[in-house]
């Protein structure tokens, strides 16, 4: 059954359409790892400090911690955004840090997800 034109500039179109499903896909929960600074660690003014660690996921099925290999994780210090990285083979990150005045600061590294 096709349609015939009589007219030959007469098209006949169709309507787009469009479906869509929901498909839930839980994480892997993860676990992000601060190596250096060791807590306590003084530094001058000015001076270069890395921060240094690795980030794993946990494999639900054994439990076990896996690498997160080309994960992008946040630096911040006393709650703000200072450094990005992404991490590396066996799940590493590093990120370079100076500090411009005397005080005790908060290094949090963060993996957003994703």
């Amino acid at each position: 059954m096709g349609r015939t034109c009589r007219d030959p500039v007469e098209y006949f179109y169709a309507r787009s359409g469009v479906a869509e499903v929901a498909v839930g896909v839980p994480g892997y929960p993860t676990r992000v790892y601060i190596e250096r600074p060791v807590p306590g660690t003084v530094v001058a003014v000015g001076e270069a400090v890395v921060v240094a660690g690795y980030v794993v996921y946990v494999d639900p099925a054994t439990g076990e911690e896996r690498s997160l290999v080309g994960a992008r994780i946040e630096v911040y210090v006393d709650g703000e955004l200072v450094a990005t990285a992404v991490t590396g083979a066996g799940g590493t990150y590093s990120a370079s840090l100076r500090f411009a005045k005397p005080g005790t600061y908060t290094v949090r590294v963060r993996f957003p997800g994703g």
